[in-house]
């Protein structure tokens, strides 16, 4: 009896993308990370979306300032793309 593999006609090619998230303020204290640590590395699919990121990451509902690659951003509709590095605040008060 010989075993044979079956035949691929080509191969699957999956594309993903590797971003940076940093969480500031009272929102590092929804995740666990080492010492130090100063970010958390994703792969996500290539489409992923800034409001897909708030979703996964369970922070839809906040109010969150978001900061792109040193660019605030509104839209959490953009896309992200590889080698991104997201940040997010919460809202920041105080002072005299």
């Amino acid at each position: 009896m010989i075993n044979k593999r079956p035949a691929i006609s080509r191969p699957i090619l999956l594309d993903y993308m590797k971003i940076k998230v940093r969480l500031y303020g009272g929102l590092k204290l929804l995740f666990r990370k080492k010492e130090n640590e100063e970010d958390y590395c994703f792969v996500l699919n290539e489409d992923y979306t800034l409001e897909e990121l708030i979703n996964f990451l369970s922070l839809s509902g906040k109010t969150l300032i978001v900061i792109i690659n040193g660019v605030v951003c509104n839209d959490t509709k953009v896309k992200l793309k590889d080698g991104d590095i997201v940040s997010f605040f919460p809202p920041i008060a105080g002072g005299e």
